[in-house]
């Protein structure tokens, strides 16, 4: 997928077009990180229940840049974490973790109702599937390109799953109810519901 100011046109016009049923021609980058206890355990998924949309809390970060701070979490000094996948602004993806392990983006030492009675798994780390999105400026807004690689990444997921959009794409902040992730979509909450719509239209549902 082509990056920089023509693609951000190009989304924009598509975006406010309306076009649900878009299928953009999604590349994704296979940049996996280093087995390791902080970022990249190697330990199996148990099922796929859930999608987890994140922000990258780091306004102007590049995917790349991201990937890179889940990898030197290897040596233990800045803690836990990581996800699967990072969207960056210009719709570029990159995959830190095979879908078939655990990432952990979902920590906490207490979850919310929803989570203890929908992902009853005991750690939804080993249930879900994080994906991080990059953002321009501090506010956390999302590019329209960002957004539309992000949807279409979360549509096969959830085709390959067998995950309905509307139920099964949620936010960091309703897995753990204290941590204000994505912060714009926990500011303006319509915008996870517009989410949900656009991955459900891109499935065709």
């Amino acid at each position: 997928m082509p990056g920089g100011p023509k693609l951000l046109k190009y989304f924009n016009r598509l975006f406010e077009s309306g076009a649900d049923t878009l299928k953009i021609r999604m590349k994704i980058e296979q940049h996996h990180l280093s087995i390791n206890p902080y970022s990249r355990s190697g330990k199996l998924l148990h099922e796929v229940k859930t999608i987890v949309m994140h922000w990258v809390g780091n306004a102007g970060s590049s995917a790349e840049t991201n990937r890179n701070f889940f990898e030197s979490r290897k040596d233990g000094k800045q803690g836990y974490g990581s996800a699967h996948y990072i969207v960056g602004i210009d719709g570029e993806v990159i995959e830190c973790i095979p879908t078939s392990e655990a990432a952990w983006h979902v920590g906490s030492k207490s979850y919310t109702v929803y989570t203890r009675s929908y992902l009853t798994d005991g750690n939804p780390n080993y249930c879900t599937i994080g994906i991080e999105m990059c953002h321009p400026r501090s506010e956390g807004a999302f590019t329209y390109a960002t957004l539309f690689a992000a949807c279409e990444l979360a549509g096969s997921i959830c085709e390959e799953h067998h995950l309905n959009p509307y139920r099964d794409i949620t936010t960091h902040k309703a897995i753990v109810g204290w941590k204000d992730c994505p912060k714009h979509w926990c500011e303006n909450p319509g915008e996870l519901q517009r989410f949900q719509r656009k991955v459900a239209g891109s499935m065709g549902l």
